[in-house]
């Protein structure tokens, strides 16, 4: 088991701390199907930061045959979010070998479990969990992406070079360079043997303390790792498009282009988004660009660099270590030649899921 880090926490969120089960119990369980006994020694644990959203997972649930109610501390937040993740749903073919419907190894549709949150007033609110929507499996297939969840681990960013890249912890030994054509999209998601996603849920009555969360299996097995709560203003996972911004560093720090481990910037990171590309900005001779010649190579501007970066509305800029605040508009940046930290995004749609006349948490139109 490891500890999964993918980037700086969102003072927005904070974990929920319950279970019922630890993952050595889980892979024992004779009952547990073989894939899930064999991945479950690699599933994440500990104090774990997902798309910036920190999880605590020691004791997870482990939904199969029965309802599990879990208590909490009374917790009023505007978003939960939930680590989890499927077992493997095979196919059954019918007497004449076909597979109908047709839902693929991700099982796409089915409807997987019901997540009830339980107010201190008694009073409850369900969302229904389908597989591929809202939840995918452990074991990853390339092109079976969740329509309404994220994998827990984000994408990162790629050096400039195969040379500089770093290798990923969750399988290193197995590392391939990433080639040319991958690396142009300048950023990566990394698979591994056991895939959690992350699934944010909004709460319809944020003001009401949730004291509990039960927890009802429709078909399958599911395995909830951890729980957040938070505030952020948007739906957490759902990015923006890129965004450029201009940095002013210290005079006495030199830009580090190099990745960190993690395949982090050390110097640049973002805790509800990510970071894609980051390089000294180059000054160009405006005034008398048409005399140049074709080869002519830029100047670096001293002490200044360049990032590129998907995020959500309002996200926490870390640099070096400190957390920054203040955002503007890069045009209106550029005109008072006054370089700031991060740029300033518009908001997304508030959420992706409302509250229905029926006590349910669906998925809005």
């Amino acid at each position: 088991m490891s500890m999964h880090r993918d980037g700086p926490v969102s003072p927005l969120f904070r974990p929920v701390s319950f279970g019922n089960v630890t993952f050595e119990e889980l892979s024992r369980d004779q009952d547990l199907s073989a894939n899930l006994a064999q991945a479950a020694p690699f599933a994440h644990s500990g104090s774990c930061v997902s798309w910036g959203i920190p999880f605590e997972v020691g004791r997870p649930v482990f939904l199969r045959d029965q309802a599990i109610t879990v208590e909490i501390a009374p917790t009023s937040a505007r978003w939960f979010v939930f680590l989890h993740a499927s077992d493997i749903r095979p196919l059954s073919p019918d007497q004449n070998g076909l597979i109908s419907p047709m839902r693929g190894i991700g099982q796409l549709g089915e409807r997987a479990a019901n997540y009830i949150l339980i107010y201190d007033d008694g009073s409850e609110q369900r969302a229904e969990i389908r597989r591929r929507h809202q939840v995918g499996s452990l074991l990853f297939r390339w092109g079976e992406h969740c329509t309404q969840a994220v994998a827990a681990r984000k994408p990162r960013p790629l050096a400039l070079s195969a040379a500089d890249q770093p290798r990923p912890i969750s399988n290193a030994a197995s590392y391939r360079p990433i080639g040319w054509g991958v690396r142009q999209q300048q950023a990566i998601v990394e698979e591994g043997p056991w895939m959690n996603f992350v699934c944010a849920l909004e709460n319809p009555h944020p003001q009401k303390a949730v004291e509990a969360i039960r927890f009802e299996p429709v078909s399958g097995s599911l395995i909830i790792s951890g729980v957040s709560a938070g505030d952020a203003r948007s739906m957490p996972l759902l990015w923006e498009k890129r965004k450029k911004t201009l940095l002013r560093l210290p005079s006495e720090v030199t830009f580090d282009s190099t990745l960190g481990e993690h395949g982090l910037f050390s110097q640049i990171q973002l805790d509800l988004g990510q970071v894609i590309s980051a390089s000294p900005r180059l000054v160009y001779p405006t005034e008398r660009w048409e005399k140049t010649r074709k080869t002519c190579n830029q100047k670096r501007a001293p002490l200044k660099s360049s990032s590129n970066m998907r995020r959500i509305p309002m996200p926490v800029f870390t640099s070096l270590g400190i957390e920054l605040s203040r955002s503007v508009n890069l045009k209106r940046m550029r005109r008072k030649a006054n370089p700031c930290c991060r740029a300033f995004c518009r908001p997304t749609n508030a959420s992706s899921f409302a509250s229905s006349s029926k006590g349910r948490i669906s998925p809005s139109p």
